[in-house]
């Protein structure tokens, strides 16, 4: 049996108010802890990690770990939550988004009082005296009501699933491989005996855990790209190569090298839809590539193409990418409610 999608959101919709004291309390404070967070986050990181390595070694990205990212974007979506909470905007949409990433990963309710015990320890290890017991209160409140939410929103997809919380791993076997490119390759996965693999949603993506070398269990995720109802997913995977950015070292994916040790892809799957378009933009070497579809040079540019009155649009890219293209949707007339955005990377709630 499926639910609707709407029906398990709702669960979502209406958290439990914080009281009138501690809303006073959390509005007073909230622009203090937003200014700490890049010094919250490496503190509740480091112990939480030294006391439970396995969290870093089994569930957590440790690339992501090594470029901060997945640290600002769980304390961000606590500061983000409360601001949602005072000021009595939905929270729907950053919910649905935290719930359904905890589901892939098999997260569990009694984890979220190990997170909260580390990350509520490092704020008093930055703030000091700033948290005051009202303080404190007013905060861990706002925690337990996101936590309580996100419990039940959780417990209800594994429901869905015919899965009990945290058990959502199986086993599949690769049907099939194509090294679409140099750095892309496409893998079929299949149910083990030819079983069918459970459907799925368009859209939806799934985890892939990997045990490396020194026996850790990575986890990453990728976007179903085959037809719902087939029995089989399709993931693509590419292959993210070290390389220094800004000054910054950024270490290889240890998954996606992994699982290789896109042109063609898209006009493939852009001919299966009826009325599609193909544009691309390169950013360089525009000249040099025949498709598929109309290929334009620099950056994208929505003056090149006619948006459909009444289209929906859906971003899935970095933080600036998504910061960039966001502001010239709304420009050209496209309502906030009709624009979706995913990050591919942790999201830090500023998009």
């Amino acid at each position: 049996m499926t639910t609707s999608l709407t029906t398990l959101e709702s669960i979502l919709a209406h958290p439990r108010e914080l009281s009138e004291e501690h809303a006073a309390v959390v509005r007073a404070t909230l622009p203090v802890i937003g200014a700490h967070i890049d010094e919250i986050t490496p503190v509740f990181y480091r112990t939480m990690f030294a006391d439970n390595p396995e969290l870093l070694r089994d569930t957590f990205n440790r690339g992501n770990q090594k470029l901060g990212a997945q640290q600002r974007a769980l304390a961000a979506s606590i500061a983000t939550f409360a601001s949602l909470l005072v000021d009595g905007r939905s929270p729907v949409d950053m919910l649905s988004r935290i719930g359904h990433k905890h589901a892939s990963l098999g997260i569990t309710p009694d984890q979220y009082q190990v997170v909260h015990d580390y990350l509520f320890g490092a704020i008093v290890e930055v703030l000091g005296e700033a948290i005051t017991p009202e303080v404190a209160a007013a905060w861990d409140e706002v925690y337990w009501i996101m936590a309580a939410v996100l419990v039940d929103f959780e417990k209800a997809l594994y429901a869905e699933a015919q899965v009990e919380p945290g058990d959502v791993f199986r086993t599949a076997t690769v049907i099939s491989r194509e090294d679409v490119t140099d750095s892309v390759t496409v893998i079929t996965l299949g149910g083990p005996d030819g079983e069918p693999l459970p459907d799925f949603r368009p859209g939806q993506y799934t985890s892939v855990g990997v045990v490396l070398p020194d026996g850790a269990r990575q986890l990453r995720q990728y976007s179903l790209s085959t037809a719902p109802g087939e029995g089989t997913w399709r993931i693509g995977v590419r292959r993210v190569d070290a390389e220094v950015r800004g000054g910054l070292g950024c270490p290889a994916g240890e998954v996606s090298g992994w699982l290789h040790a896109h042109a063609e892809e898209v006009a493939g799957e852009s001919s299966l839809l009826a009325d599609a378009e193909v544009h691309t933009w390169y950013e360089q070497g525009a000249d040099t590539v025949a498709g598929p579809g109309a290929v334009h040079p620099g950056f994208m540019d929505l003056a090149a193409v006619e948006l459909p009155e009444g289209a929906h649009v859906f971003l899935c890219g970095s933080t600036g990418f998504l910061q960039s293209l966001r502001p010239r949707f709304l420009e050209a007339g496209v309502p906030a409610e009709r624009l979706h955005a995913e990050l591919f990377a942790p999201n830090d709630w500023l998009v």
